[in-house]
């Protein structure tokens, strides 16, 4: 596969098990590469040829053990995302990163034990997910990393003192670590709520089939919200009033419809709606949010997508639809 002017390559749903040098060359435009749901034991470094500006790559539910020794040299200097999640790996090259800028790295539901110092300094991550791996420790570079916005550390045997530790930081960083660690609770609305100390975050813990206006005063300074795995069904218009919500996570949950105005006037950056059952999206259903980067939308039922379902507020900021 060779001389192609395509941005986009996705190769997801088959049963490759390994890519030969130089199979994919001379592409200069391609920005990302979907290989996910594959049998990929591994990733040459010289799969990739002459790929200057590809800054996106999903390997996720493969059988990869093993991050290399600069792994992702045929990529982009700065890499939007590296995702290897749910996979087998159990060792990440002290070099893998290495002359790289790394904006998210997700490397969930694998077998970690440790992550070298270098990755922490040489990627410059601002997001890393490692939920459910074996992790005891974290090197004393995790602490001392400036960049970081948002580490999930979920599902992890943390030795004691790590979680003392990452208490500390979560106080003296602006920055938002998910861990296992006992938290602030609230009761709101009959429904369960947690929090840290500082606003950053607000995460529902009890279904919540319906979203309506004024159930989410208590949220207004809040950054990051989740409302994930609820069996949500509906947003009501309004319901997103006067937040200041920047990172809102909707996912895998049972929303049919985006209704128009839903999200009018939300600051947000990061909007995930990955693995509902979204069949229609109103008119202006998404729209006014000036801010946003990036929205997910994989894993629902949308068949068509007609005009004025994305307005040109989102489109002059939009750097991803997945």
């Amino acid at each position: 596969m060779r001389n192609l002017p395509i941005r986009s390559l996705s190769l997801s749903h088959n049963k490759i098990g390994y890519i030969e040098k130089n199979a994919i060359t001379d592409m200069p435009n391609l920005a990302s590469v979907d290989l996910s749901h594959n049998e990929l034991v591994r990733v040459d470094v010289q799969s990739f040829i002459n790929t200057p500006y590809m800054t996106w790559i999903n390997l996720d539910r493969n059988c990869l053990t093993k991050i290399g020794e600069r792994n992702f040299d045929f990529m982009n200097d700065t890499i939007e995302m590296v995702s290897a999640r749910d996979n087998r790996i159990n060792e990440i090259h002290s070099q893998a990163f290495e002359f790289k800028t790394v904006n998210c790295i997700i490397f969930n539901s694998n077998k970690l034990k440790n992550v070298p110092e270098e990755i922490w300094i040489d990627s410059k991550a601002t997001v890393v997910e490692l939920e459910d791996n074996e992790l005891e420790m974290l090197p004393e570079s995790f602490f001392g990393h400036t960049d970081l916005d948002y580490v999930n550390l979920r599902n992890n045997p943390l030795r004691c003192e790590m979680v003392e530790k990452l208490n500390e930081t979560v106080k003296n960083m602006n920055i938002l670590i998910w861990y296992d660690a006992e938290q602030v609770f609230a009761e709101y609305n009959q429904t369960v709520v947690k929090s840290d100390e500082d606003g950053v975050l607000i995460t529902v813990l009890q279904k919540l089939p319906s979203l309506r206006k004024g159930m989410l005063e208590m949220t207004a300074l809040v950054d990051i919200l989740l409302l994930e795995n609820l069996g949500l069904l509906e947003i009501e218009p309004g319901a997103f009033d006067n937040q200041n919500i920047q990172k809102l996570i909707l996912a895998d949950n049972n929303l049919t419809t985006i209704r128009t105005g839903t999200f009018k006037n939300l600051p947000l950056q990061y909007l995930t709606l990955f693995g509902n059952q979204i069949e229609s999206i109103e008119a202006n259903g998404i729209s006014d949010m000036p801010e946003l980067r990036s929205i997910d939308l994989s894993f629902n039922k949308i068949v068509q997508i007609d005009a004025g379902k994305f307005r040109y507020d989102m489109t002059d900021n939009l750097q991803r639809l997945l």
